[in-house]
């Protein structure tokens, strides 16, 4: 018999398990030009049992695919003989060969840093066959790990993808990785990454006014987490055609300590603040604007967020807090 080798991942190392029904006595074997050959003969007939292995081959081989023929096309390289020399009828099925990879990592989480109350990612990459993955916690700088399961705020967790939402600041701190397994051994481990939260985003909203018949308004400037503040920078876009501005009144206490400028360039209301004590307000107006305008005026009120510097919140450190800007229609 012969098999060829269609395969330049596989190199053949030899066999093992010789069928007991054929004394390695007059079994033959020898590798050669990408073609195994083999023979037995006896000098009395004998009947192997339906699905009998006659041998086993043994290969070392790469990650890949390929097929193993038998050679029926070279005269006598693929025949059965009875103990007569004749030749008995005979079929071969050729066969495919396929070598997994284990798995192998190709790309890392990298470390993130978000504000309580939003989300993140963190991604692995990998190639293998028949991968999985789960995503560990580390509360500790990676000296125990956890599995995660889905359930808020993770999900994906036996996805190449975490993903958390929301962050809270007890998350700060934590390390993530992800286990990868697959058909073959052995597993891997990504590296690891930090997850920094930092403080909730500030929101700053003037509410929609509809209330005006004489032409007064009173428009608040609420914010809401507006936590460990050290200074503020604000500026109002507002059309002086329709609208004029009239100063402000009931500053938020949490602001007594520091200096508050409020002023008007053009068309817009630049607000700010600084204090060497922070302040604090989870909920509620930092101050109120007074306009002046006729009755039956429609016209915006749009925070200038396109300018840098125009509208920011910074700690007492002087490190930006993220933060976001409700911009408003005014009747």
């Amino acid at each position: 018999m012969a098999v060829i080798i269609n395969s330049p991942n596989l190199t053949y190392i030899g066999y093992q398990n010789l069928n007991s029904g054929l004394p390695s006595a007059t079994f033959l074997t020898n590798f050669t030009g990408g073609i195994i050959y083999f023979s037995w003969y006896g000098t009395s007939g004998i009947t192997l049992s339906n699905n009998s292995v006659l041998m086993e081959l043994k290969f070392t081989g790469q990650p890949g695919t390929g097929s193993l023929a038998w050679d029926v096309q070279t005269p006598g390289n693929c025949e059965y003989t009875d103990i007569n020399g004749n030749t008995i009828s005979s079929s071969w099925v050729n066969g495919t060969i396929t070598m997994n990879q284990p798995p192998v990592k190709t790309s890392d989480p990298v470390n993130k840093t978000i504000y309580a109350g939003g989300s993140t990612t963190f991604t692995v990459t990998a190639t293998g066959a028949g991968l999985t993955y789960l995503w560990q916690v580390s509360q500790n700088n990676g000296t125990t790990w956890s599995g995660l399961t889905n359930g808020s705020p993770y999900t994906g967790t036996t996805t190449a993808t975490l993903t958390i939402n929301p962050a809270t600041v007890t998350m700060n701190g934590n390390l993530y990785r992800c286990y990868i397994s697959g058909t073959c051994l052995p597993p891997v481990y990504s590296a690891s990454a930090s997850l920094t939260v930092t403080q909730a985003a500030i929101t700053t909203t003037i509410p929609n006014v509809s209330n005006s018949c004489t032409g007064n308004l009173v428009i608040p400037v609420n914010v809401a987490s507006c936590l460990n503040v050290g200074s503020i920078s604000l500026a109002l876009i507002f059309d002086p055609a329709k609208m004029t501005y009239d100063g402000y009144q009931a500053v938020n206490s949490q602001l007594s300590s520091g200096i508050l400028s409020i002023n008007q360039s053009s068309n817009k209301i630049y607000m700010s603040w600084a204090s060497t004590t922070a302040a604090n307000i989870v909920s509620g107006a930092l101050f109120n604007l007074r306009f002046k305008t006729s009755a039956g005026i429609s016209t915006a009120l749009t925070w200038d967020t396109l300018t840098p510097g125009n509208c920011e919140y910074s700690n007492i450190n002087g490190t930006i807090i993220t933060s976001f800007y409700n911009n408003v229609l005014s009747r």
